[in-house]
């Protein structure tokens, strides 16, 4: 009865090794990848592979921009602390402090930083009555392409 159960549905027949299929299609005499095959899949890897280098190469360019321009802004600041100070001691400490601020502003240089790639130049535009404009440049040369950062701010004459 077993027996005749098997060879009615074609399960167990002596000798018979069923073909192996996937999605249909046999793989009766397929053995493994061409030569065609693996140079192909090696191409597609290579080109895969040198797109993200060249990615994370400019991730890379990117991030030592940003890294410039983040120390360049802090330059440009201590720039305009720098007038600032100068105004407070001059306030604080002379008669007619202000006045003695605006008279020399012309003369108040404020320094470059040391040892870096960096170049800073302030700027005090005294025309206006009562305030005083200063603007501080900071320049810098990356990969051949020069770089500038530009703040600005007003002082006032805050002692009565």
């Amino acid at each position: 009865m077993i027996k005749k159960y098997f060879k009615k549905n074609n399960k167990l027949a002596t000798g018979f090794t069923p073909t192996p299929k996937i999605f249909g299609v046999s793989l009766r005499g397929k053995r493994g990848f061409t030569l065609v095959e693996t140079l192909i899949a090696i191409s597609i890897f290579s080109v895969s592979i040198v797109s993200m280098m060249s990615v994370l190469g400019g991730g890379v360019s990117d991030i030592n921009y940003a890294k410039s321009k983040m120390t360049a802004i802090y330059i440009a600041q201590e720039g305009i602390e720098y007038v600032r100070n100068q105004r407070d001691n001059y306030v604080l400490y002379n008669e007619n402090g202000w006045e003695k601020f605006i008279e020399s502003s012309p003369d108040i240089k404020c320094p470059d930083p040391s040892d870096t790639k960096f170049l800073r130049t302030c700027n005090i535009n005294t025309d206006i009555n009562n305030e005083v404009k200063v603007s501080s440049d900071v320049f810098w040369v990356q990969k051949g392409v020069t770089h500038d950062v530009i703040l600005t701010e007003d002082l006032f004459n805050w002692v009565e």
